[in-house]
């Protein structure tokens, strides 16, 4: 909660019948509209930058641009964003394609990640009145860990 995290973001483009792929659109740029109470830190990644509060929305976007004006589509985008004190009601990310003249030319959103208390945590040190040093011990339990790793899906805007 409350901290700084890496998200995986792949977006693909796929026809009405739900194939990947069968439609070409340049995106050189794509929008990501986060949950409410997620943010984005001024600089979030190689190719992102932070958008600031939308003021129609008012969650937090950025932007991932290509540097070379080639499509974002398809390909793996690792960014930066800051995580809520707890996990909203509603976790869908949004994210918009932007084509080379900032047009929108494609668009998608999925479910988002919760936010969870460290279960399992403790920390143990020594209990010595006026002790200016000590030794601290952090214990986690670890779990099983999902890696879920099916991309996004976008459809072309027409």
């Amino acid at each position: 909660p409350n901290t700084t995290v890496d998200v995986q973001l792949e977006a693909s483009l796929v026809d009405d019948s739900g194939v990947s792929g069968a439609v070409t659109v340049t995106a050189s740029e794509l929008m990501l509209i986060a949950p409410p109470g997620f943010s984005f830190p001024e600089v979030c990644g190689d190719r992102c930058t932070s958008g600031g509060t939308s003021s129609q929305l008012g969650q937090a976007t950025a932007i991932l641009a290509s540097p070379d004006a080639a499509t974002l589509l398809g390909s793996r985008h690792i960014f930066k964003v800051t995580t809520p004190i707890r996990s909203p009601a509603h976790l869908v990310w949004v994210v918009e394609g932007r084509g080379l003249a900032g047009e929108a030319v494609s668009w998608g959103s999925t479910q988002g990640f919760e936010v969870n208390q460290m279960k399992g945590t403790s920390v143990s040190y020594g209990s010595i009145p006026n002790m200016q040093r000590a030794l601290i011990v952090f214990l986690f339990t670890v779990g099983p860990q999902t890696n879920d790793d099916e991309p996004l899906s976008m459809i072309e805007i027409q």
